[in-house]
């Protein structure tokens, strides 16, 4: 579906949910790589990190926001970046 996305110039938003504990960091970054926003908890966020290696910042290096729902709810965007 990402793939069909990209192809079409479809903005899509990413929220790999449970997907995260059977993808490798690769298939995550792929998959994350183009989407507007990365949607997930502080279980995943977690999972996410530790899998692709990336923190926040890396993270909004191939998306433009990351919400993230721990201890209420959290947006980064890229105005992040320049902190």
């Amino acid at each position: 579906m990402r793939q069909n996305a990209v192809e079409l110039s479809i903005p899509y938003l990413y929220d790999p949910s449970q997907q995260i504990l059977r993808l490798e960091g690769a298939e995550l970054i792929r998959d994350m790589d183009g989407a507007h926003f990365l949607f997930v908890n502080d279980y995943e966020f977690e999972w996410f990190s530790r899998k692709t290696g990336f923190d926040i910042a890396q993270m909004l290096q191939h998306v433009d926001g990351v919400l993230s729902r721990e201890q209420g709810c959290r947006l980064y965007t890229q105005l992040e970046r320049s902190k």
